[in-house]
């Protein structure tokens, strides 16, 4: 049994910045059963993370040999993604010098 603690990244657009929040599996599920309900207006409230910076520190607070799971997994009503090459580069690299596995997972909006 695979004992590593899994984690949901999330990221998306709030005008000109990038947001981000960090989940717990369990609780990213539970918010996704949801599926008719927004869930930004819960994240931006609760978990949004506003700087890479701020990010990368919740990276380091993570058990080493946790997996991230990045997704873009919203409802229709808002715009989930991944930022610019640069910053997801930066974010992966970060994670695995703290001995997270962050997995970026295919985008479901790529044609």
């Amino acid at each position: 049994m695979d004992n590593r603690t899994e984690i949901v990244l999330l990221s998306w657009r709030a005008g000109d910045t990038w947001v981000f929040a960090l989940l717990p599996r369990k609780q990213f599920d539970e918010l996704s059963e949801k599926i008719f309900e927004p869930i930004t207006p819960k994240l931006s409230k609760v978990h949004a993370i506003l700087t890479v910076s701020d990010l990368e520190s919740s990276i380091a607070r993570t058990p080493r040999t946790s997996v991230i799971a990045w997704r873009d997994y919203p409802p229709e009503d808002i715009r989930v993604g991944y930022p610019p090459n640069d910053v997801v580069e930066r974010i992966r690299g970060f994670a695995a010098s703290h001995g997270v596995d962050l997995q970026i997972m295919p985008s479901m909006y790529d044609p």
